[in-house]
């Protein structure tokens, strides 16, 4: 089941749609957690007249290092938790991926991916908002994908760059209809 347009975690202000299925992109790596993507099919189309539904488009550039981007979610406002009942947000700023590769460690950040976040830590996405929408100027740039722990100094978050992925979702899509 697909909730949209929720703003609480239980979704019970969101409409809901049937998944028929769940396609995870072949490539995807637990270990690595690259290629950390899937297109979710179902059976209806989203009901874009609901004034919580809106289709982003996908930046197709990379938002220059210290621009600010929004991610929401339904996680943990901080480690140890607990999750958040209402939908949240936070502004995040874009950490250059040679930087975050160097912060968390040789060969862990790859073009599929992009990182936001304070270097001295204190806002983030966390555990529970995996999935989420990571967005530059009304356009989605990200998921969330993994990170070490939650707002730590030196340890940005790891987000699925999406536009690097774009072609595998259309084609998912259009294969699948």
């Amino acid at each position: 089941m697909v909730v949209a347009g929720a703003n609480t975690r239980l979704g019970y202000d969101g409409m809901p749609y049937p998944a028929l299925k769940w396609i995870h992109h072949t490539s995807y790596s637990e270990w690595t957690v690259d290629y950390d993507i899937a297109v979710i099919i179902i059976d209806d189309t989203f009901d874009f007249t609901h004034t919580l539904i809106n289709p982003l488009p996908i930046r197709e550039s990379r938002p220059a290092n210290g621009r600010l981007m929004t991610v929401t979610g339904w996680g943990y406002q901080e480690e140890s938790g607990p999750s958040t009942r209402t939908l949240e947000e936070v502004d995040v700023p874009v950490v250059g991926n040679d930087e975050c590769g160097s912060l968390h460690g040789a060969g862990e950040i790859t073009e599929r991916m992009i990182c936001a976040g304070y270097l001295s830590g204190g806002k983030d996405s966390c555990h529970g908002d995996t999935g989420g929408p990571l967005v530059y100027n009304s356009e989605l740039v990200g998921l969330v994908s993994w990170g070490r722990g939650c707002a730590r100094p030196n340890l940005p978050g790891v987000y699925t760059y999406v536009a690097s992925l774009k072609k595998w979702v259309e084609d998912t899509i259009a294969a699948n209809l």
